[in-house]
């Protein structure tokens, strides 16, 4: 009811208006006699906006009065039964009431994707500008390493092709190590010095290296090598440290020979074709050719004037044999 409202609004149509404001000039002495304006405000707050024990939306309504001339006139005509005469009569009224007005505002919050990827990126793009500060340094402005991380940084890598300098590589480290070894297939650490000072030879002469400063380098090169605390460098201990600039390891090579190794992922058969390459070039016969000039076994589709020329010599000295 109107009372109610009022109440909540904390005023009754006896209040004094002088009460609630003073900006009003002549007011009456109760707002019954002067009217008002009673205004709601809805504030309506989705589930993660408010604090109230509800899952749904919840709406906070606030009742107020302004005070305010709030005045109506009315009129009516009526006209007069014709037993009396056909005049008419006029009523008028002027009142002051109440006028109610509304005011809806609300705060709705969802999670939202996009808001949440751009934050997403911008927290990415902050945690990789030290690191893109760092690599700049690091390749343009600490002298000659620079020169070293700038070459790594562009150069252009190809599996197929490390593939093969990797084995190549392995293959020299293997004979290396057993050029050096000693008798019981393992390198000791005098042995290590000595290939050192060969390695450092033209230091050593020149004074840029002493050779206190060299055994102090192989004694730690040596601790390195020594991976399981033996006091030897063992064969295996050698080629592990001399794969350690190489991006491709033995297993790795050892997962693109083996052909009976498991299914590759989609990606890998669709994007690296590093396997069909080795195939393709196992498959590659090579056939052996007959040739008096002692070049040997030529591969299959080779040169087309070398084989001929082979023919021809071998008919040639046929001839001269039978002559």
């Amino acid at each position: 009811s109107l009372q109610e409202w009022l109440s909540c609004a904390g005023v009754t149509l006896d209040t004094d208006p002088a009460s609630l404001s003073s900006a009003v000039n002549g007011a009456a002495p109760h707002l019954r006699t002067m009217g008002l304006y009673l205004d709601f405000r809805l504030d309506y707050r989705s589930r993660d906006s408010h604090i109230e024990n509800h899952d749904g939306v919840v709406c906070y309504l606030t009742v107020g009065v302004q005070v305010a001339w709030n005045s109506r006139a009315e009129a009516w005509n009526e006209i007069i039964p014709e037993k009396f005469s056909n005049r008419r009569a006029s009523v008028q009224r002027y009142m002051y009431g109440v006028t109610p007005r509304f005011t809806f505002t609300g705060q709705f919050r969802y999670p939202s994707y996009s808001f949440l990827l751009s934050w997403l990126v911008q927290a990415l793009v902050l945690v990789a500008l030290p690191a893109q500060i760092v690599g700049f340094v690091a390749k343009f402005m600490i002298g000659v390493p620079s020169k070293i991380y700038a070459s790594i940084c562009n150069h252009q890598f190809d599996i197929y092709s490390h593939f093969r300098g990797a084995q190549a590589r392995l293959l020299n480290s293997s004979r290396t190590f057993e050029s050096l070894a000693g008798e019981d297939g393992t390198l000791s650490l005098e042995a290590l010095h000595r290939q050192m000072k060969v390695v450092f030879e033209e230091f050593i002469a020149d004074g840029t290296v002493s050779d206190r400063e060299l055994m102090r380098v192989t004694e730690a090169v040596f601790k390195e090598l020594d991976q399981n605390n033996s006091g030897k460098v063992e064969h295996f201990e050698f080629l592990q440290a001399a794969q350690n600039l190489d991006t491709l390891q033995v297993a790795d090579m050892a997962h693109f020979i083996d052909d009976e190794a498991p299914e590759r992922s989609c990606l890998e058969s669709l994007l690296d074709d590093t396997r069909q390459t080795l195939r393709r070039t196992r498959s590659r016969r090579v056939v052996p050719i007959v040739s008096i000039s002692g070049r040997g076994p030529q591969p299959e589709g080779g040169d087309a004037e070398d084989s001929s020329r082979n023919k021809y010599s071998s008919k040639e000295e046929a001839n001269v044999g039978l002559s």
